[in-house]
């Protein structure tokens, strides 16, 4: 058997499972061993809930462990509880007959003095012992039954001496026994209420969603009606182009007539002038028709004008409440953004709520766990002493 290393692991309650400390200090690295692996084998012995065990495994094809679990319990260990000594070799044929032993020596004498500045280097030192075979077995165990001595006073005193200590150590086991029971139930009502707190919060959650999604659809509706108006106010400043085009048409003919009419002026001079000339008469009414024709298309332009003007104001009463109705839309599409942002800020609070009392549950879970654990150990102790009463016939 050849040894390659070993390695302490250690428990800690919120990360679980931790490698203590590693001889040589690579050894994990060097030799590719999977630390997930070594954290399971610690953690089904801790899940056991039992005293002092020994165990060997095949962690890879050329490369086998011994471990050493120092026990779960504080009445019942080896140099300190909660710990697991492995040991790594080879040539799995040829293992040490004193291994557990040795490694139970190394448990006992340097596990209590696991904060001393000089643990690491002890370690070192008894890893070389174990390595060379010259350390010492060691078999005994903190909390263990002792075998029965020869000389004893139970006969004389039983009931003034050892009976009382165990009657009450196993009074204070039920009263302790019946304080984690009652922890266990008030835990389970606030798991109950957290239950009940984390269904309403889902509830409130689906609703506060379907609102926002209600929202979002009128502010979609909005933002249509606006494209829509825009359109519409587009279509309203083309006409009123027109109608300015239409007032400059107006005044050309407006400068036409007053030529016309300073034109009839001068054939009226002509027809003082020329009065008894027929030329001249002809002249004049031939003017005439055509101040006449000029009169009436002048008619027709201010009737069409005031049309035109009227069509304008109307154009423009129409665009002054349309750009109302803009306005109106874009505040209410404001109020709608401001209430889908207050709607999304209140989701991520409620996601978060919920978030926390999941995290909440898993914690009370792990609590009641550990308690079920404690009251599992507190049941064993108590057994333990029933058989210690049974046997030595204190009652």
């Amino acid at each position: 058997m050849i040894l390659i290393g070993t390695l302490l692991i250690g428990y800690n309650d919120k990360t679980g499972p931790f490698i203590d400390i590693q001889i040589p200090s690579l050894l994990l690295e060097v030799e590719d061993i999977d630390v997930s692996y070594l954290k399971e084998l610690y953690q089904e012995q801790r899940n056991l809930m039992e005293g002092p065990t020994y165990m060997i495994k095949q962690i890879k094809p050329e490369l086998f462990a011994c471990y050493f679990y120092t026990g779960y319990s504080v009445l019942h260990y080896v140099g300190r509880p909660g710990y697991c000594v492995f040991v790594f070799y080879s040539e799995k044929n040829d293992v040490n007959e004193n291994l557990e032993g040795m490694i139970r020596r190394l448990a006992h004498e340097l596990l209590p003095q696991k904060e001393t500045p000089t643990f690491s280097s002890l370690l070192h030192d008894y890893y070389e012992l174990i390595k060379k075979g010259e350390l010492g077995q060691y078999w005994g165990e903190i909390g263990e039954k002792q075998p029965p001595r020869e000389e004893t006073i139970l006969i004389t005193e039983p009931e003034s001496t050892i009976t009382p200590v165990l009657n009450e150590n196993m009074q204070i086991l039920k009263d302790e026994l019946e304080a984690e029971k009652a922890k266990v139930a008030e835990l389970n009502l606030q798991l109950e209420d957290l239950k009940k707190q984390y269904e309403n919060l889902e509830i409130k959650l689906k609703e506060k969603t379907e609102q926002l999604g209600e929202k979002e659809k009128k502010s979609e509706e909005l933002i249509a009606e606006i494209k829509i108006l825009k359109e519409v106010d587009k279509n309203s400043e083309h006409q009123s182009e027109t109608i300015k085009n239409q007032e400059r048409e107006i005044e050309d003919l407006n400068l036409k007539i007053n030529e016309l009419g300073q034109q009839l002026n001068e054939v009226v001079e002509l027809r003082k002038i020329a009065q008894n000339s027929k030329q001249q008469e002809e002249i004049i009414e031939k003017k005439s028709k055509e101040f006449l024709d000029l009169q009436s298309q002048f008619t027709n332009l201010s009737a069409k004008f005031e049309e035109l003007t009227s069509q304008n104001a109307n154009l423009v009463k129409n665009s002054e409440i349309i750009q109302e109705e803009i306005g109106s839309l874009k505040n209410d599409n404001n109020n709608f953004l401001t209430i889908i942002t207050d709607l999304k800020l209140e989701l991520k609070k409620k996601k978060e709520e919920i978030v926390f009392e999941k995290r909440e549950k898993e914690k009370i879970d792990d609590e009641i766990i550990d308690l079920k654990k404690e009251i599992k150990v507190l049941r064993r102790e108590r057994d333990h002493y029933k058989q210690i009463v049974k046997e030595k016939n204190l009652l």
